[in-house]
C-alpha cells in the first residue's frame, strides 16, 4: 500500500468537489517509472432551487516524492448565487508503515458575499489503517474549518471495506466538537471497478450549516440530505470522471454536473 495509491482515499473527502470524484483509481508507478505525478483539472456547474446558480473550477497538482510520499499543490474557485471565492491548496500523503498512511492540508483563501469580504481557511488532517490486509481500514480524520460565518472542528470516524478487489465500500459519522458548525451526520459511499469501467455513489444525511456543502440556503443549522453518482473511464494513459451531485439543505436544493480530467504526467 503506497502513498500514492492512499492519495485517492485523501482527496475523496466529505463529499465529491472538483478533483475528490476522481479518486479510486489504480495510481502506481507503470513498469519502468519513477513515483507517477497526475494533474487533476476539474469544472462544475451548479443550479439552485428556488434561486440562481453558479459553478466552480479548480487544478490539483500530485506529485510523487517516493514511493512513501506524494506532495499535492492546487487552486480552486467557485461562485454561487452572488457569493464568490477561491483557495489554494498544498498537502502531503505520507505512508507511515506498511499499514498506516497520514494525510495534511491546508486550504486558505477568501471572497466576497453580498459585497463584503469572507475568509476561507481549513486544516485537515487523517489517518487511514489497515486493519485486515486489502480487507478492512479505520478512516479517522480531524478538520478545522473557517468560512463566512461558520467555523469550528468536525472529527471523522469512518471505516473501509473491500468485500472483493472491485468493489469498496465506506462509512464515517462526522460531528463538530467545537464552534457553530452544529455538524451530525452520516456518509456512505460505494465504488465498483467493472472491467475498465468505474462507478461510484455516495449518499449522507444528518444536519450541519450549509456552507459545509458550498451553498448559503440558511445561517444556523439545517437537515441536510445530499445524493451523487458518477462513472470513471479510462483514455490511454488518462481518465475521465463524470457525476452528478445533489444537495437539499434547510428547503433549498442544489444539483451540480462536474468533469474531472485527470492527466499523467
Amino acid at each position: 500500500m503506497t502513498a500514492a495509491w492512499m492519495l485517492a482515499a485523501a482527496v475523496a473527502a466529505l463529499c465529491p468537489s472538483g478533483a475528490a470524484a476522481a479518486a479510486g483509481s489504480d495510481d502506481g508507478p507503470a513498469r519502468g517509472e519513477g513515483p507517477p505525478s497526475f494533474l487533476y483539472l476539474s469544472g462544475e456547474l451548479d443550479d439552485l432551487s428556488p434561486g440562481g446558480g453558479g459553478g466552480s473550477g479548480g487544478v490539483l497538482w500530485t506529485r510523487g516524492l517516493s514511493r512513501r510520499f506524494t506532495a499535492e499543490a492546487g487552486g480552486f474557485a467557485h461562485s454561487l448565487d452572488g457569493t464568490r471565492w477561491a483557495y489554494a491548496r498544498l498537502g502531503g500523503t505520507m505512508a507511515a508503515s506498511d499499514a498506516a498512511i497520514v494525510h495534511l492540508e491546508a486550504n486558505l483563501g477568501g471572497g466576497t458575499r453580498t459585497g463584503s469580504g469572507i475568509p476561507y481557511r481549513t486544516f485537515r488532517g487523517g489517518l487511514t489503517l489497515e486493519l485486515a490486509p486489502r480487507r478492512l481500514w479505520a478512516d479517522l480524520d480531524s478538520q478545522y474549518i473557517r468560512f463566512a460565518e461558520s467555523n469550528g472542528n468536525i472529527l471523522k470516524l469512518g471505516g473501509i471495506v473491500a468485500p472483493r478487489p472491485s468493489l469498496s465500500l465506506r462509512a464515517a459519522y462526522y460531528v463538530s466538537t467545537g464552534g457553530n458548525l452544529g455538524a451530525r451526520y452520516l456518509a456512505t459511499r460505494a465504488d465498483l471497478q467493472h472491467r475498465r469501467l468505474g462507478l461510484f455513489a455516495g449518499l449522507s444525511l444528518g444536519r450541519s450549516r450549509p456552507e459545509l456543502f458550498n451553498f448559503f440556503s440558511s445561517s444556523t443549522t439545517v437537515n441536510s440530505t445530499q445524493l451523487y453518482g458518477g462513472a470513471r473511464v479510462p483514455a490511454r494513459r488518462h481518465e475521465i470522471t463524470a457525476y452528478v451531485d445533489s444537495v437539499d439543505s434547510g428547503g433549498v436544493r442544489r444539483t451540480g454536473l462536474a468533469v474531472v480530467l485527470k492527466l499523467r504526467l
